[in-house]
């Protein structure tokens, strides 16, 4: 599961077989997707969701000029 931006709905995708992630599969699944977003909020600093950013999970690599 994806975690939205504020405005976007949630998204779903059974990877294994649509790796291409076509078919959301949230609107058939909404309690997996309750499910996964409770998990999400317990992981996700909720400031930076209501700011709309996201923290970096590793640092970028420097560009050399």
């Amino acid at each position: 599961m994806r975690y939205p931006p504020l405005s976007a709905e949630p998204q779903l995708y059974k990877l294994k077989d649509d790796p291409k992630e076509k078919v959301n599969l949230a609107t058939t699944n909404p309690q997996k997707v309750k499910e996964l977003s409770a998990g999400l909020d317990e992981w996700y600093v909720p400031t930076e969701r209501q700011s709309g950013t996201l923290a970096a999970a590793a640092p970028k690599p420097r560009r050399r000029p």
